[in-house]
């Protein structure tokens, strides 16, 4: 009975969703609106000027990295930058706030990209899943979220992602989470470090330049078993 959906109502959804989440998230939700209403058989407002307008507007001034695509370069650049002080309302960070928000910042992009994890896996790490095994080698084991028997991997990594890591443990207990973030905010965090770092362009500010980087420093590829 709520079908079929207003233009105008998607176009909202879409916009307001994208400015914490995902490009992919954007399209995923577009495709599953579409369909609904095809399954339906009611008209598509996803075919509407207005929507597919909305979604071109939303990919030109989406990030043009993911959680997903990051590589050592982004990193570096996330790193080298995150820790600078940003705006909070009508003021700025202090340099104590900065920093503390910068060490997750790159912990979260750093271990995203070492141990290829989704963001969804990251937001479920707790630190009773975190494994120190000696010479700056750590264990992840990450729960599938789509296994229906609740079965895990694992993942290994080292060098710069182990440190990141244990640069935000302080005195947390096993039951706490890693990152401390919400999936949404983890995509609005992400975001947001992107910029600073020069990966991506604020929505108002047009084409996205090139960030210029440091050579990468060694990180392991993540062991999957």
């Amino acid at each position: 009975e709520k079908l079929p959906a207003r233009a105008e109502t998607v176009a909202v959804y879409l916009r307001e969703g994208s400015r914490s989440a995902s490009l992919g998230w954007v399209v995923a939700n577009t495709h599953a609106i579409a369909s609904a209403h095809r399954e339906a058989g009611k008209e598509n407002p996803c075919a509407t000027d207005l929507v597919e307008a909305t979604v071109r507007g939303i990919r030109r001034f989406s990030s043009r990295i993911t959680p997903t695509t990051l590589d050592p370069d982004m990193v570096e650049a996330i790193r080298a930058t995150a820790m600078e002080p940003r705006r909070r309302g009508r003021g700025w960070e202090t340099e104590r706030d900065a920093r503390r928000r910068g060490l997750v910042d790159i912990a979260l992009c750093s271990v995203l990209h070492a141990a290829q994890l989704t963001v969804a896996e990251v937001v479920a790490l707790h630190w009773g899943d975190v494994e120190q095994l000696g010479e700056g080698k750590v264990r992840l084991t990450v729960t599938g979220k789509a296994d229906p028997h609740g079965g895990s991997e694992v993942r290994e990594f080292n060098g710069e992602a182990a440190r990141d890591l244990e640069a935000i443990r302080g005195d947390a207990g096993p039951e706490d989470s890693v990152i401390g973030l919400r999936q949404g905010a983890v995509y609005a965090r992400f975001k947001q470090a992107a910029i600073t770092a020069g990966l991506k362009a604020p929505p108002t500010a047009g084409p996205s330049p090139t960030a210029t980087v440091s050579p990468p420093r060694t990180s392991a590829a993540p062991i999957r078993e």
